[in-house]
């Protein structure tokens, strides 16, 4: 059919052709009821054109569509819309959203796949808890990984994310669909996901909620305990010492810094979440009774430094500078720890970065209070 079609040009002209005869409406009816009465190997090598590999757990090559040059990709793409409107079954968008995944797809052709699924939905061909699941299944499994060649550029996971989000906007009240998606959010957030799809998730999340927020308690508290977490993988995955990749930092903070604006409790929280990791790192230390310079003491003496790298990014903008003012004391009690560890059996290395640590965070911490002070006046 493919070869066929690419016979006439394109499967475009052959519509047009069709129409100027009024026959585009049987043509499309005739090839759904074909559809529907197909039998089950032609649904089966449909999919398998996107996917040969259906077993749970299978590693998918992309199947022969992502091979294909680009001009027969577009053709099969129409194929996929005008050919199976009825029959965008879980099993297809499955295959389809595996082929998505594929390593070696080319980016352009993965953002059309979105647009032809995502007209498929609006034109009523996917039931809205599918498509939305294919949108998860998609953010939450892709993988990219943070370059740092210094160049201000999309990648492709974050231009996708950008087009998801798009579409998600489209879906009507954003309200109701976030709570058709709120449970499966924090099902993939308890999860842990990797930086950039945890960073793609929150963006999601982003788009759907308002200020303030309409997360139940159960979500704010997931979020806040995976935020932490999210938060130090920011500092360790970015060298914090390359100016150029400031946007980085403000790309994977940005989505942060929304859900804080739109709730405080998240925000106080996640500051006291990092502050019983550092008062409990800083007790672990002060319980030896010798010098500390094992592993150990090392991984402890790095994750304070990442938490105050974190309180700082944060400083750092002025709008969340804002929003963590009123939660000054959890900052005083991690620069108390601070104080602490400097007077502790650390090494004299791990004293002055603790030291440095502290000199940083007191004077972010007393231009809190400056803040604090104007809000007031």
């Amino acid at each position: 059919l493919l070869i066929d079609l690419g016979r006439v040009g394109c499967l475009k002209k052959l519509l047009i052709d069709l129409g100027r005869v009024g026959c585009v409406k049987k043509v499309l009816i005739d090839r759904v009821r074909c559809l529907q009465n197909a039998p089950s190997t032609f649904k089966e090598d449909t999919r398998k054109f996107f996917n040969p590999y259906q077993e749970e757990g299978a590693v998918e090559p992309g199947g022969p569509f992502a091979r294909l040059p680009r001009k027969i990709q577009e053709l099969a793409l129409c194929f996929l819309y005008y050919f199976t409107i009825d029959n965008f079954s879980p099993p297809m968008q499955r295959a389809i959203v595996s082929c998505c995944l594929y390593p070696q797809l080319k980016p352009a052709v993965l953002y059309r796949i979105v647009e032809v699924l995502h007209t498929a939905y609006r034109d009523g061909y996917i039931q809205i808890t599918d498509h939305l699941s294919f949108f998860i299944t998609l953010i939450a499994r892709f993988r990219e990984s943070i370059e740092y060649d210094g160049r201000r550029r999309e990648t492709t996971f974050q231009a996708l994310t950008n087009l998801v989000c798009s579409c998600l906007s489209e879906m009507g009240d954003s309200s109701l669909v976030l709570q058709i998606l709120e449970k499966v959010f924090v099902e993939q957030i308890i999860l842990k996901p990797a930086l950039v799809n945890g960073c793609g998730i929150l963006r999601m999340i982003c788009t759907l909620d308002s200020i303030p927020t309409r997360l139940s308690e159960s979500s704010v508290t997931a979020l806040s305990e995976f935020l932490p977490g999210y938060l130090i993988d920011i500092v360790n995955c970015i060298p914090e010492d390359k100016e150029k990749l400031s946007y980085l930092y403000i790309y994977y903070l940005v989505p942060c810094f929304h859900l804080f604006d739109r709730s405080s409790r998240l925000t106080e929280d996640v500051l006291k979440r990092m502050r019983l990791m550092v008062s409990e790192n800083t007790r672990a230390m002060l319980e030896s009774s010798v010098q500390q310079d094992g592993e150990s003491s090392r991984n402890s003496v790095k994750l304070i430094q990442c938490i105050v790298s974190v309180i700082l990014l944060m400083h750092n903008d002025v709008k969340a500078r804002k929003i963590i003012s009123p939660f000054k004391s959890e900052i005083d009690l991690i620069l108390q720890n601070l104080v602490t560890l400097q007077s502790s059996s650390l090494t004299v290395e791990g004293k002055h970065m603790m030291k440095i640590a502290g000199e940083r965070l007191r004077i972010a911490s007393n231009s809190l209070l400056s803040c604090t002070t104007v809000t007031m006046l």
